[in-house]
């Protein structure tokens, strides 16, 4: 993730760099997260017919128990046909991912300053609502 932004100066003549705070960096990763899923469930539901689906996001972390690199689920989330096709996928810039996903079939650990804690995601069988 980035952790610098960049601006013109007032005259218009230079480029100021400036680090990102880590709440800053964190919030970024954050709604990176949940617009892939929001991404990915738009996606299922105009290409396939189904009426649910369960989405879920990994990281992978070294352990500090092994050493090696493990896979932690930090986001699943059930959602509807229904839920998606409120989205104004027109007006994405006016739209804030973390919000989209709400809290409805959502599973995160996520604390005030967006630091993802692992969780146990969601489960779907085929076929099954």
């Amino acid at each position: 993730m980035p952790d610098k932004v960049y601006s013109v100066n007032a005259r218009g003549t230079d480029i100021n760099e400036k680090a990102m705070t880590q709440k800053a960096v964190r919030e970024s990763y954050a709604k990176h997260v949940h617009g892939c899923l929001l991404r990915l469930a738009a996606i299922v539901f105009q290409t396939l017919p189904f009426e649910q689906a369960v989405i879920s996001g990994f990281t992978q972390r070294v352990s500090k128990r092994t050493g090696y690199l493990e896979d932690e689920y930090i986001i699943s989330w059930r959602v509807r046909r229904s839920e998606i096709e409120l989205i104004n996928f027109g007006n994405l810039r006016g739209v804030d991912p973390i919000e989209a996903l709400g809290d409805r079939g959502l599973i995160r650990k996520m604390s005030s300053t967006y630091i993802f804690q692992p969780i146990e995601p969601l489960t779907q069988m085929a076929g099954t609502d």
